[in-house]
């Protein structure tokens, strides 16, 4: 729920073009993909390459996964990273100036706990499928629980996701108080966090 309060409509106004980016890029992408893929022909002649949505399959076309699947997601997860990176070391920063100001320990846990969310939710678990990936092509992806290992860290990013968003400190006590069984599973984020201001 966007509330515009004084003073915040900048914030909202960030908040709708970042959404439109997030969302307008990847339209834009995809319908100029389905463009392509009715207008140009399949023929070998052809000099566009088009995705050739359902020829080899239900998705893109093995020759054209590099184009329209490979390097954008390459493009956008080296963007994410720095972006993550850059916003990490922001709140470092800002974590380090507020311990001398202050030396409030809650701050820098605050700090933290920012820093752990971004990091699932900002895509690091994809890049480590990428990585995977890429490792695939070059024939170093044969060994045993290869994809498997792909696997757990992707249901790993969506357990990261519901626990940042629906295990807020409110959920967690309700959980604690209705469902004594899920404390030990209830301390794991608490813990992973300490973790992280001992640094």
């Amino acid at each position: 729920k966007l509330r515009i309060v004084k003073g915040d409509q900048n914030n909202v106004g960030s908040y709708l073009w970042y959404a439109g980016f997030g969302w307008g890029v990847p339209f834009l992408f995809v319908t100029i993909s389905l463009i392509l893929d009715q207008i140009c022909s399949y023929d070998p002649c052809n000099l566009v390459m088009v995705p050739q949505y359902g020829v080899d399959g239900c998705t893109i076309s093995g020759a054209a996964l590099g184009p329209y699947l490979i390097y954008p997601l390459a493009l956008l997860l080296t963007f994410n990273t720095v972006l993550f990176s850059v916003t990490t070391y922001k709140l470092h920063t800002y974590s380090k100036y507020s311990k001398i100001a202050r030396e409030n320990l809650n701050d820098s846990i605050k700090i933290y706990k920012i820093i752990a969310k971004l990091f699932f939710v900002m895509g690091i678990t994809w890049i480590m499928s990428y990585l995977f990936n890429v490792l695939w092509k070059l024939g170093l992806g044969s060994m045993t629980g290869f994809w498997e290992m792909v696997s757990v860290v992707t249901y790993f990013q969506a357990l990261g996701v519901f626990i940042i968003y629906c295990c807020n400190s409110s959920v967690s006590a309700s959980l604690r108080e209705r469902y004594p069984l899920l404390i030990p599973l209830l301390n794991v984020p608490d813990k992973i966090i300490g973790s992280f201001s001992s640094f």
